[in-house]
């Protein structure tokens, strides 16, 4: 298990949010649905989020030093669950922005699909393919976004928007092994 605990809560004062994927793992819904635990789904549409609330991506609030987060975080971690954000934001602020994201028009289907957005094997992919307007956007509620290096978990991939240059920045952290 790599200590991506130290990385994530290293800022006081900044909320901590998961965006974990259930339809990955039925283990996610078990750790997000304990009491005290702050989740929204992340579908915007009432009917998929009644039809498809078992196999939804969910925002969830990560607290310093919370079983419930450690557990998450431990069981998660390296495996795809999802990226990790820290927003000043609250989670229901956030939550409404991410649902911007989670339905696309495709013009090569001619219909909206779901776009796994927060999906480690997808988010680099996704932020490349966005230009300087769309990437200002997607950062406009996010201070950092931290995604898991997918086949590399001892790899944390940290993305800001760097409004100087204009662009996505992305850093490589090296994670501690927890002994």
């Amino acid at each position: 298990m790599y200590r991506v605990e130290k990385e994530l809560f290293k800022k006081e004062k900044i909320n901590t949010y998961a965006i974990v994927d259930s339809a990955v793992n039925e283990e996610i819904l078990r750790y997000i649905n304990r009491r005290g635990v702050e989740r929204k789904i992340l579908y915007r549409d009432r009917v998929d989020r009644r039809d498809l609330s078992r196999k939804a991506p969910y925002l969830v609030e990560l607290h310093k030093d919370n079983v419930d987060t450690h557990k998450l975080l431990k069981e998660g971690y390296g495996h795809n669950w999802g990226c990790f954000v820290l927003s000043y934001f609250s989670i229901k602020e956030l939550s409404r922005h991410f649902t911007n994201y989670t339905k696309i028009y495709s013009e090569v289907h001619e219909q909206n699909i779901y776009m796994r957005f927060y999906d480690p094997r997808t988010i680099n992919k996704y932020l490349n393919i966005l230009n300087k307007e769309e990437s200002l956007e997607f950062f406009s509620k996010i201070s950092t976004l931290y995604v898991e290096k997918v086949d590399e978990p001892q790899i944390l991939l940290k993305y800001n928007y760097e409004i100087e240059k204009q662009r996505i920045q992305k850093e490589e952290i090296i994670l501690e092994e927890e002994i």
